[in-house]
């Protein structure tokens, strides 16, 4: 009985993300699946209803259509961030530039970018750094994967969904094997739900099939950049990170877990816990 329960409303959400959530600023109607509860104020439902009124399924209900509005909202932002990025930000279009050297030349596309993620992090009250990063996402979104941000538009995918679909095809060496992935993705994604830890799982999957001899290159870069170091931690503690393929890696971890299996069995307290305290597996391998 309660795997049918369970099922029976794991159909009710599937069907509940599958729907059409309204543009921004309508009003929900009854019949409508996958939007909010009935209630004054069109995308801004979940504010003005009686939530204490709300039943289970009308409060997940509820949940699912705020995200959904966050997506699409979202969607808009990188529309917007892409449209100030193509205009010449606060000066005229035909003004020039001018470098270090005192030289003129005219507005290129990495100035209007520039200064577009200026004005972004002013606005933002975000790091330059962040400013420059979402922008880059926005600009791809609309102009190179569009059918992606058209399904975060829906409120169907969110922004992380596409950002992970943004920085795990990014090193495809062309156009056509970047929208062939995107294309997989999207099918996945209408298909059934999915984390982005799991979106992200499967897009590796794919860019390397698509791209075999490009993943092999990045491997063999990333091998020769492998690396050790250490960084100051609170309370007298540390963190030591290790970069190593991944190979290297089990070997490593191999050996350190089965010394702390021997301590396991030996009972030996080697973390300095206090007499009586039986230590972790995490705590051993330390």
């Amino acid at each position: 009985e309660e795997a049918a329960l369970l099922a029976a409303e794991q159909a009710w959400v599937d069907e509940l993300l599958a729907g059409d959530p309204p543009p921004l600023g309508d009003t929900v109607a009854a019949d409508r699946p996958g939007t909010c509860p009935r209630a004054p104020g069109g995308a801004g439902l979940w504010r003005d209803a009686d939530i204490d009124a709300l039943d289970d399924y009308d409060l997940v209900a509820a949940i699912a259509g705020a995200e959904a509005t966050v997506a699409m909202a979202q969607a808009g932002q990188q529309q917007l961030m892409a449209a100030l990025a193509a205009r010449s930000v606060f000066t005229r279009a035909e003004a020039a530039v001018t470098t270090r050297a005192n030289r003129r030349r005219e507005d290129t596309p990495a100035d209007r970018e520039h200064r577009a993620a200026v004005e972004i992090s002013a606005a933002l009250s975000i790091a330059p750094r962040t400013a420059t990063m979402r922008l880059d996402t926005a600009l791809v979104l609309t102009h190179e994967l569009p059918d992606t941000l058209a399904m975060v538009s829906t409120g169907a995918i969110t922004l992380a969904h596409a950002r992970a679909v943004h920085e795990e095809t990014r090193n495809l060496p062309t156009a056509a094997l970047r929208t062939g992935v995107e294309a997989k993705a999207l099918a996945a994604l209408r298909t059934r739900r999915h984390t982005v830890g799991q979106l992200r799982r499967k897009l590796a999957g794919w860019v390397i099939a698509a791209d075999p001899a490009g993943a092999e290159d990045r491997h063999q870069r990333a091998r020769a950049a492998r690396a050790f170091g250490i960084t100051a931690g609170f309370d007298g503690m540390c963190q030591a990170t290790c970069e190593l393929t991944a190979e290297a890696g089990q070997i490593v971890f191999a050996a350190v877990d089965g010394i702390a299996a021997t301590l396991a069995q030996d009972h030996t307290d080697s973390t300095g816990a206090k007499p009586g305290a039986r230590p972790g597996v995490a705590q051993l391998r330390a």
